[in-house]
């Protein structure tokens, strides 16, 4: 296969976006051009090309590259194949199915919580959720349970770059918030309504491996009026995803 001629512009191309996608951070033009040993003025052309493609995007502010909505479609195929998260969908899908609600997985990405995958059991919620959406640590449901399960590191690197609406940076090393992340470990869970839309709760659930750090996040989500109306109480409901979760490594 070596010494088959092909094309080097998209050999030069890929060392860009290998070198992207593996930094825990978005990086700066001459970051990129400094760790490839490539004139910044040359890895430029290839940047405006890859934007252009939608495999890269470019924060305006900060000038930096991370991987664009094309990249994120293309990594979540990706993902799609591994069977942790086939089992994870089938399984997921049959509950939320059952109970009449939406559901999705998520998976940490270098900007936080991603949806690898989302179906919807309880209607159109005119929440603008969608496949491929990055979710606030600090101020949705299954951001919070990531808190609870990723190193204080991995998330002050983020909240720290990604100033969130309701909450400083500083909110997440409070004692009740503290305090909130050691019950979700406790309980294997996290409840919450009103976080972040009104009249919505979600119930957010981890999948840990033997190591128990979190590989996946299984939530559901309606109106909170509507979950009301569920025969099932809501602590065999919570007991059922945990399970769920729990056994998907089988």
């Amino acid at each position: 296969m070596e010494n088959k001629r092909g094309i080097q512009s998209v050999e030069v191309a890929s060392e860009i976006l290998k070198v992207i996608c593996s930094s825990p951070k978005p990086l700066s033009l001459s970051e990129i051009a400094d760790i490839l040993q490539i004139v910044p003025g040359s890895v430029h052309i290839y940047l405006v090309s890859l934007m252009r493609t939608g495999l890269l995007k470019r924060d305006e502010t900060t000038l930096e590259y991370e991987p664009g909505a094309l990249g994120l479609r293309l990594g979540i195929s990706h993902f799609n194949k591994n069977q942790l998260i086939i089992n994870g969908k089938i399984r997921l899908s049959a509950f939320a199915e059952k109970y009449e609600l939406n559901a999705f997985i998520s998976m940490w990405s270098n900007e936080g919580p991603s949806v690898i995958f989302y179906k919807e059991f309880a209607g159109f919620l005119n929440i603008s959720f969608k496949l491929g959406l990055t979710l606030s640590l600090l101020e949705t449901t299954v951001g919070q349970l990531y808190c609870a399960y990723k190193s204080p590191e991995e998330v002050l690197n983020i909240i720290e770059k990604k100033p969130q609406k309701k909450y400083k940076s500083s909110h997440y090393s409070t004692a009740d918030f503290q305090n909130m992340l050691k019950d979700i470990r406790k309980n294997k869970h996290l409840m919450l309504d009103n976080t972040p839309t009104n009249g919505i709760t979600a119930i957010a659930v981890p999948v840990l491996d033997k190591s128990n750090s979190i590989s996946l996040a299984l939530t559901v989500f309606t109106e909170t009026e509507k979950l009301k109306t569920i025969s099932t109480p809501i602590n065999q409901l919570i007991e059922e995803l945990i399970y769920i979760s729990e056994n998907l490594y089988e």
